[in-house]
């Protein structure tokens, strides 16, 4: 199971531009917004949004 997702199955993404989601505006100032792949793709696609790359942990590096 990737680092940034729950038991939901949501992923934290960062955002690139704002959008509108579900009848509200998503802002640049939230920075980051969890969603499940299926509402990420489309906006993974335009630009919208972009997969958070997860920093190597010390035992990982070794």
């Amino acid at each position: 199971m990737d680092k940034n997702s729950k038991s939901d199955g949501r992923i934290e993404y960062q955002i690139l531009k704002p959008f509108r989601l579900a009848k509200r505006w998503v802002q640049l100032n939230e920075k980051t917004i969890r969603l499940h792949p299926r509402q990420a793709s489309f906006l993974l696609l335009n630009g919208k949004i972009a997969k958070l790359v997860a920093q190597p942990t010390k035992a990982e590096v070794k």
